[in-house]
């Protein structure tokens, strides 16, 4: 009752459920840092994960170039950022 027709679609949400990826975004984003010249270790990085990147990018880089870079920019850091891989 009330529901009727074709299926669409279906949302299924699954990220860590079938493959954790936490390595992949800390070895992501150090390898972020590392393009800018700041070297992160892993340990340290992890440490850091829950941040979204504008707060995540001033731990690891020096602020002047965050803001530097930043300005009137507000999708900067995805330049920088690479795509991760989909797990398929």
């Amino acid at each position: 009752s009330g529901m009727t027709g074709v299926l669409q679609g279906v949302i299924f949400d699954v990220v860590g459920t079938l493959m954790d990826r936490v390595d992949l975004h800390i070895g992501a984003w150090a390898r972020i840092f590392a393009k800018w010249g700041h070297l992160a270790p892993f340990d340290a990085v992890q440490g850091q994960m829950g941040k979204r990147g504008d707060e995540l990018m001033p731990e690891f880089l020096p602020r002047d170039l965050v803001e530097r870079e930043s300005e009137g920019r507000p999708g900067w850091m995805m330049a920088v950022v690479p795509t991760m891989p989909s797990g398929d």
